[in-house]
């Protein structure tokens, strides 16, 4: 019994490496040399540039309508202001 389990240990030792030659095989295929970190960040930069753009148009237009919205409150304070001192007379 202890002998099937030997022999099956060292088959799927084989076979474990046998799949990590392959993966190495298929990984210079896919990816000559060029390191897996440097293709990720590259990917990495290249899928969050459009949607930084976006985010920095979209809060560049939230700055634009804060301003706007300080603008009118202040504009309304002295309307309100001057209607006040109008009715006081």
């Amino acid at each position: 019994m202890e002998s099937e389990f030997d022999q099956r240990l060292i088959k799927l030792r084989e076979q474990f490496q046998l799949k990590e030659k392959e993966l190495e095989e298929i990984q210079t295929r896919f990816v000559p040399q060029m390191d897996t970190d440097v293709l990720r960040l590259k990917m990495l930069s290249e899928l969050e540039g459009p949607h930084r753009k976006e985010l920095e148009s979209k809060q560049a237009l939230i700055d634009e309508q804060a301003t706007n919205l300080f603008t009118l409150k202040r504009k309304y304070e002295d309307l309100r202001a001057d209607s006040e001192s109008n009715r006081v007379f």
